[in-house]
């Protein structure tokens, strides 16, 4: 009896070591493969794989609800936001401007990019059949950068927009401020989307870069504090930028009316505190050039001879003999005809005041043909304590 069963326990010992031998023989023959995987219930793997260059991407459709028979049981919605938000990103070497700090400055070249063909990739899309279980290419082309060498090397060949302002030619200090600001954003090209920042192109304004004291305004009051002027330079541009079309994204105005431009034409400016900034919302870089004599300052926007700008109407300054200049009696005192309480309120209205540095500020709305004005004015700065960002230039 013990013979026997030995020798019955033997036989399925070689039968299922046979199965077992058989198996890895065969197991390189993908049917054998996918007929086991049914037979213990794993299921064929079913997948999508892109291709560019040497890197592939793939998506496991069971994730996707694919039932490994029907296409139409694949999300979509789920192979799109794989293909655009991954491997989008992965594959595109996007195109690069090329760049120039100022005009005359060595030119950074442009360099083509490569993106996906969207359009071939969405009649994929309508049908996802062909792509199951097949390494597909991912469809490409190439994408040229928006400035060229070129555009660069022309960028001052067609003025758009020009706006001139006037001041006492007697003011040493006043004069010596605006000069150095005006210096200081001569020249400089902005490319399509980039944003010019004021305080950052010209800034600090402080003794140490050569600022000298002059006329100011600390908490709506005239006084004495370097750098008295600059908010000239930033009206003028402000002006010039406006006219020529370009979008306004940071901007306020004094609480009190300057001389040297009209009402609600002006744009405070001050270290830590606002700023004027504006982006370039054209498809080709633009340069800014700026003029000074004894007693005018005049900004120019210019770019290439194809750029065809949507200017806007913008008043002309005071001329010379309009100009008044707000003096001081004691540069320790301030001068008390100013208001001195004229604040934001809570609720973010705008009765009198925007502006941290000069109470009683609001954001301008002339324009005769079309408001250019920031998305978001800069936000007031509370409290009585005086601080750097207190003080403003006029």
């Amino acid at each position: 009896m013990n013979k026997k069963l030995a020798s019955i326990v033997a036989i399925i010992f070689v039968i299922v070591l046979g199965g077992i031998v058989a198996c890895f023989l065969l197991w390189g023959d993908e049917s054998v493969k996918e007929t086991v995987k049914e037979t213990v219930g794993i299921g064929p793997d079913h997948k999508i794989e892109l291709k560019s260059g040497d890197k592939t991407y793939t998506l496991d459709l069971k994730k996707v609800g694919y039932d490994g028979k029907d296409a139409a049981t694949i999300d979509k919605n789920a192979v799109e936001k794989w293909i655009w938000k991954e491997v989008k990103k992965e594959v595109e070497e996007p195109p690069k401007n090329a760049k120039m700090k100022r005009i005359g400055d060595p030119i950074q070249p442009e360099k083509a990019g490569r993106v996906m063909d969207e359009n071939k990739v969405r009649d994929w899309l309508k049908d996802l059949t062909p792509l199951i279980d097949k390494t597909t290419e991912i469809p490409m082309k190439t994408k040229e950068p928006q400035v060229t060498t070129k555009d660069l090397k022309n960028v001052n060949k067609k003025k758009i927009s020009g706006y001139t302002t006037y001041f006492d030619s007697n003011n040493t200090n006043r004069n010596t401020n605006i000069r150095l600001a005006a210096k200081a954003m001569d020249r400089i090209v902005v490319n399509p989307g980039e944003t010019f920042s004021f305080n950052k192109e010209t800034g600090p304004h402080n003794a140490a870069r050569g600022y000298k004291p002059a006329t100011v305004i600390v908490k709506g009051e005239f006084t004495q504090g370097v750098g008295g002027g600059i908010c000239q330079v930033s009206s003028t541009l402000y002006n010039s930028v406006d006219r020529a079309g370009l979008k306004i994204t940071r901007l306020q105005h004094h609480s009190k009316s300057v001389t040297y431009v009209p009402v609600n034409r002006d744009a405070t400016v001050s270290d830590g505190g606002p700023d004027f900034a504006f982006k370039n919302n054209y498809d080709k870089p633009i340069a800014i050039r700026v003029s000074m004599d004894d007693n005018s300052l005049t900004v120019k926007i210019y770019s290439v001879p194809e750029l065809k700008p949507n200017k806007r109407s913008v008043p002309d300054a005071p001329k010379k003999s309009q100009i008044k200049q707000e003096k001081v009696k004691d540069p320790t005192k301030p001068n008390a005809e100013l208001p001195k309480d004229d604040k934001v309120p809570d609720d973010g209205s705008k009765p009198n005041a925007t502006n941290p540095d000069d109470k009683g500020e609001t954001p301008s709305t002339e324009n005769p043909e079309e408001p250019n004005q920031p998305d978001q004015p800069d936000p007031p700065n509370g409290g009585d304590e005086k601080k750097e960002s207190d003080v403003n230039s006029v």
